[in-house]
């Protein structure tokens, strides 16, 4: 699979973690380090039995065998009670919004460069399990997607803390730059359209049948949840 697919070293360390979370599951982080001699592996789960780790990077390096082979160090925690810490996501007026142009550019025009000599670490969504913050990222592009449409805003920052609760497992506060509307009727909007529990159901579905893995290849191609099927409910507006 994925024969002859050059990865750079920040494409595979992106491209590992991301591995690892769809063997240890969507309650676990990891941050993977390229220190050139050996990949090391930060990370905790709630797996309380122990992973054969050469295993899990034979079966990697068979499945992307354009990657050279690595030498490993597992610092890997087990049985952890993974915290949801408050987070915020910015995104863009772009077609692909959770990028800005400057960043679409710099893929399309293939100068995205990473030339740091001595590590290169996997960066957020890649090694965050859909429970560790990244449903919220793709639920908050998927938002994004349909309200840059009518408030004509250059960036939205969507806010997520799990310490006290609006709806679901969410209380949240939204900022909006140079929108036509104001924030506090975007914020009901959102409340009324997105954050229905029919709604979260029908994208939760959506997403976490998603591969992670695939973030790494066509990082500018379509995803399942960049649909637009709460546009009627908006039309009135």
């Amino acid at each position: 699979m994925n024969s002859g697919t050059t990865l750079d070293r920040k494409k595979t360390v992106n491209l590992f973690a991301d591995f690892l979370v769809s063997k240890f599951g969507n309650n676990s982080r990891f941050e993977v380090i390229d220190v050139k001699n050996f990949i090391i592996i930060l990370g905790e789960t709630d797996k309380k039995e122990y992973v054969d780790f050469n295993n899990i990077k034979e079966e990697f390096l068979l499945i992307y065998d354009s990657v050279p082979s690595f030498n490993t160090i597992d610092l890997i925690k087990y049985d952890c009670n993974i915290s949801y810490e408050p987070t915020y996501f910015t995104y863009y007026n772009t077609d692909r919004c959770i990028f800005d142009n400057n960043k679409i550019n710099s893929f399309l025009n293939k100068t995205e460069t990473y030339l740091n000599i001595h590590s290169v670490k996997s960066e957020f969504p890649h090694g965050y399990g859909l429970n560790c913050g990244r449903f919220e990222f793709y639920l908050g592009e998927y938002i994004s997607n349909h309200i840059f449409n009518f408030t004509n805003s250059d960036e939205i920052k969507i806010f997520y803390d799990s310490r006290e609760k609006v709806i679901e497992d969410f209380i949240l506060k939204i900022e909006l730059v140079n929108s036509v509307l104001p924030v506090d009727f975007v914020w009901g909007l959102l409340m009324d359209v997105f954050f229905t529990k029919d709604n979260l159901a029908q994208m939760r579905e959506i997403i976490f049948n998603y591969d992670i893995t695939l973030d790494t290849f066509d990082v500018l191609g379509s995803r399942p949840w960049l649909i637009k099927n709460k546009i009627h409910d908006l039309l009135p507006v």
